[in-house]
Parts: structure tokens; C-alpha cells; sequence
């Protein structure tokens, strides 16, 4: 029990460095957008609101389009503060995922694993695991698709050596392994606790 209490006492510590992490990350984004804004109200050269526009990135790759296939600026800003948005948002799933599992430390941290409340919070970590990997999926094929249609990739890269360019996404469902992980725990935390009030009852 001793070994329990200290584990969950290291990863309560580890967690609450992740929950302000991810708190830093939204704060960025939300700063992110106000350039993004200020630039679009008061007209800003790209020089004065960052670098770097053109690059296209693609998953693991990055292509630098010349000048002269440069999309509108209002474009390119439109499509980084669509990926901004979305990321900020799959930054606040993270952080409640992050609260809830800090929940779930609270009563093993007195060593009392089997405490009603880590049933239902397990239940709550296996539906934010499912809405976040819907996002971060959400996220990766609107990113991919915006950046295509905002660099007319297709045409770009389209020449003698090259006929075609077809891009495809693919929607990864590895998070629904974990929420289903996740939800069976949550059962046999509730079988638990009831072999605990059981034996409470008894005594």
C-alpha cells in the first residue's frame, strides 16, 4: 500500500506539470490567433506576423512553393488559424483529460484505490480519449486538405515526370483500443468497489 500511495504521489506531481503544460499550450494558441487577427483588421505585411509561409507541410514533409505560386496571405492565415483552433481545442481535451486523471490519483494517494470515484472518472477518461483522438484525426485531415487547396499542390507538382498527385487520409483508430482499455478498467474498479463495501458491510 505504501508503494501505491508513493507512485500515485510521483505521478500526481508528474501530471500536475503536464496539466499546466497543456494550460501554456492553449494560452500560445489563443495568443496565436490574436496576431492572426490583428493582422487581418490592420492589413500587416506577412514579415510582421511570422515566417516561414511557404512552406507546405505535409504530414513528415515540407515543400517550399516559390514565390510566384504563393497563395493570397488572407488564405495562408486562414488556413494557420484553422490548424491553431484546432489544435487549441485538442489542447483543452488534453487538459481535462490530464484534471480527470488527477482525479483518479486523489484517493490512491490516501490508498484507497477502490474509491467510488475512480470507476466513474476511468468512465470519463475513456470518452475524452475517444472525443480527443476524433479531433486529433479531425485535425490532421482538415490540415492536410487546407494546405493542398491553399498551394494548389496538386497543379503545382503535377509535371512531365509526375501525371498525378492524390492525396489520402487516413483516419487512425488506435484511440478507440485505449478507450476500450480504459472502460474495462473502469468495470473491474467497480467490481472492486464493491467487493470493498461488501467487506466494509461484513466487518
Amino acid at each position: 500500500m505504501k508503494d501505491l500511495i508513493k507512485t500515485a504521489s510521483i505521478l500526481d506531481k508528474i501530471f500536475h506539470i503536464l496539466h499546466i503544460a497543456t494550460m501554456v499550450g492553449a494560452i500560445t494558441c489563443l495568443v496565436g490567433l490574436g496576431i492572426i487577427a490583428v493582422g487581418v483588421v490592420f492589413d500587416l505585411p506577412p514579415h510582421m506576423i511570422g515566417t516561414g509561409f511557404q512552406n507546405a507541410d505535409l504530414g513528415n514533409m515540407t515543400i517550399s512553393v516559390a514565390e510566384e505560386q504563393m497563395p493570397a496571405f488572407s488564405v495562408i492565415l486562414g488556413k494557420i488559424a484553422v490548424e491553431i483552433a484546432l489544435t487549441l481545442l485538442c489542447l483543452l481535451i488534453a487538459r481535462k483529460m490530464v484534471a480527470t486523471i488527477r482525479e483518479i490519483l486523489v484517493p490512491m494517494k490516501t490508498g484507497e484505490p477502490f474509491h467510488t470515484s475512480v470507476s466513474e472518472n476511468l468512465k470519463k477518461l475513456a470518452i475524452h480519449t475517444c472525443i480527443i483522438g476524433v479531433a486529433m484525426n479531425v485535425k490532421d485531415i482538415l490540415s492536410n486538405s487546407l494546405t493542398v487547396m491553399a498551394y494548389n499542390l496538386a497543379n503545382v507538382m503535377v509535371n512531365d515526370q509526375i501525371t498525378h498527385i492524390s492525396i489520402t487520409n487516413v483516419f487512425d483508430l488506435s484511440f478507440l483500443f485505449i478507450a476500450g482499455i480504459l472502460l474495462l478498467l473502469s468495470y473491474v474498479f467497480r467490481y472492486g468497489e464493491e467487493l470493498q463495501q461488501l467487506s466494509d458491510e461484513t466487518v
